[in-house]
């Protein structure tokens, strides 16, 4: 069962890449993304508040990922 979980978590990057942008185009938050980035492989250690920082800095005006905010909470597409 192991085995298979970790050939599907491998297959999930390659599979968004093949997929259209309509079929990859959700909305998340700031701890889903930190979970996907993670599971691509980058440091567990990482934390998530790295990855707030990082949207608020390096993404203010929108270029690289769509922000909305739904109930006082902000999503990342």
């Amino acid at each position: 069962m192991a085995r298979n979980l970790l050939a599907i978590q491998k297959a999930i990057l390659p599979l968004n890449i093949v997929l259209s942008r309509s079929l990859t185009s959700i909305w998340m938050t700031t701890e889903e993304l930190h979970e996907r980035i993670v599971l691509a492989g980058i440091n567990g250690a990482l934390k998530p508040a790295v990855v707030v920082n990082t949207l608020r800095l390096h993404n203010p005006d929108e270029y690289f990922i769509a922000k909305r905010v739904h109930s006082s909470d902000n999503y990342y597409r």
